[in-house]
């Protein structure tokens, strides 16, 4: 379309997934956020975007039961974050925590605990320990300790 960049496309795109995801549409949310993916191709500056949707990506597979599929994407999202810096905001907490989660589902335990320590270490900083997206991180840290005795 002429006059609409690639990225404010992508970003339609992504919107659009938002709202099939909340009507449990997870299937045409993902597919939607691919697409936003292949918009963006890797452009240059584009990482922190591109590391975001990946992170979509990996929670909706994650939902959908594919949890190989969604450690590999959460770590594409993970080490894009890492590359460009953002390694202290509560969204790599949370990103963390999700790619722990992935780990726990396949019996990764101790990659898990890794994964929740750092989230919880983050998370405290950037928004409190008794913050609810902290606290679930506590919740899973404890019940992967349990796990592995």
């Amino acid at each position: 379309m002429p006059g609409v960049t690639p990225e404010e496309i992508a970003s339609g795109l992504t919107n659009l997934s938002t709202i099939y995801e909340s009507m449990n549409e997870v299937e045409q949310a993902l597919k939607l956020l691919q697409k936003a993916l292949e918009i963006y191709n890797n452009a240059p500056g584009q990482q922190g975007a591109i590391a975001g949707i990946e992170a979509q990506i990996g929670v909706m597979y994650y939902t959908l039961g594919n949890y190989t599929e969604s450690y590999n994407t959460l770590k594409n999202a993970i080490s894009k974050l890492r590359s460009i810096g953002e390694k202290k905001s509560s969204f790599f907490g949370i990103a963390l925590n999700q790619m722990g989660l992935a780990c726990v589902q396949r019996y990764a335990l101790s990659e898990a605990i890794v994964l929740f320590e750092e989230a919880k270490s983050i998370l405290e900083l950037e928004l409190g320990p008794y913050h609810p997206d902290t606290l679930g991180v506590y919740s899973n840290l404890a019940g992967t300790y349990d796990a592995i005795g």
